[in-house]
């Protein structure tokens, strides 16, 4: 296996395959679960959607090497790279059709939609951290927890107004998977 930036055996490649194909499952999972929101006005980028995994790929090119080659590294921060990732290179775009453009309006209206449809890759982004270390969806989450809602509004914030470091995604994506399993207590 080739731990050097680029290059790929065939399992990376399969790999890298198999989390475009979830990525893909993870967007038809939240457009079945948030409702009020139009989403045939919003496309998923094929050539970002490879890039997020190609680089992904890389990015653990060095905590395997670190780790060893058999090691590699646990769910979250997995899940904390690929958020970040989406986070970052944005794959949702609002297609070109202006008829489409005047349903989101100005954003500032104050409409919750409104503000959904604008955060529509740091929603992907938060959800791709539930998925890939198998929480429930938010909204099953959030019922259970109000730790996990805070900790989730936290994370839309971050991916939203700042540019998040990995080792921080990791750490609350660590605490956000302990606080789904029953150990965050009550806010």
């Amino acid at each position: 296996m080739p731990l050097r930036w680029g290059t790929y055996c065939a399992y990376e490649k399969h790999f890298i395959e198999m989390r475009r194909r979830q990525l893909k499952l993870l967007w038809t999972q939240i457009q079945k679960t948030l409702t009020g929101i139009n989403w045939k006005m919003f496309e998923i980028n094929p050539v970002r959607l490879w890039y997020i995994c190609y680089v992904y790929a890389n990015d653990l090119k060095p905590i395997r090497k670190f780790h060893t080659i058999e090691g590699g590294c646990d769910r979250s921060r997995r899940a904390a790279l690929l958020a970040r990732l989406i986070s970052k290179h944005r794959p949702i775009e609002l297609k070109d059709s202006f008829a489409e453009m005047e349903e989101i309006g100005i954003p500032d209206t104050g409409d919750k939609q409104n503000a959904r449809r604008l955060k529509v890759n740091e929603i992907f982004a938060l959800y791709a951290i539930f998925f890939f270390q198998k929480i429930n969806m938010p909204q099953e989450a959030y019922e259970k927890n109000k730790v996990v809602q805070k900790i989730s509004e936290e994370l839309l914030f971050i991916f939203t107004h700042r540019d998040p470091q990995i080792e921080q995604l990791v750490v609350i994506a660590r605490l956000l998977k302990s606080a789904s399993d029953g150990g965050g207590g009550a806010a």
